[in-house]
């Protein structure tokens, strides 16, 4: 396939995201490997806990599905085979498990079943980075319209 034709303030846009989404993923790793030390100043009933618990799951999906479109577009950038038949249905699918939504965000505050703070910083850094993932879409497939097709007998 040959490598898409993307303008720069969208190769710069995907970088930012990407960037933004591994630093996201790392920071929720890290979150999870502190997990006790993190929780252990802080009053957590056990539907909070498992509410947190939840969240992090959710989150982390979300996430490794923002990578995963991110990585997609930067490999159609760069011209690499992905191996999918029908990128615009993949795409599309990519983007319905990022849309998913994190639970615990409605939490917070004199909620005695809230998460820690800690959790909801990550939660509202993955939202951040969500809302930009339709644009991520639109661009991409707004890119494979305008994509030369070659036709078996010009393949070489």
């Amino acid at each position: 396939m040959p490598s898409l034709d993307v303008p720069a303030a969208d190769a710069a846009f995907v970088q930012a995201a990407f960037d933004d989404t591994l630093a996201l993923i790392e920071a929720v790793r890290d979150h999870i490997a502190d997990g006790a030390v993190r929780y252990a100043d802080v009053e957590i009933t056990p539907t909070a806990r498992m509410r947190a618990s939840q969240d992090l799951s959710r989150l982390t999906n979300r996430a490794t599905a923002a990578i995963s479109l991110l990585l997609l577009f930067k490999a159609l950038q760069d011209g690499q085979d992905v191996g999918v038949a029908d990128i615009p249905a993949q795409v599309n699918s990519i983007l319905d498990d990022i849309q998913r939504p994190s639970l615990a965000l409605a939490g917070t505050g004199g909620d005695a079943d809230a998460v820690p703070e800690s959790l909801n910083i990550l939660l509202l850094r993955g939202e951040s980075i969500f809302e930009r993932m339709p644009l991520v879409r639109a661009r991409l497939l707004a890119l494979l319209d305008q994509a030369p097709v070659l036709s078996p007998a010009h393949s070489s």
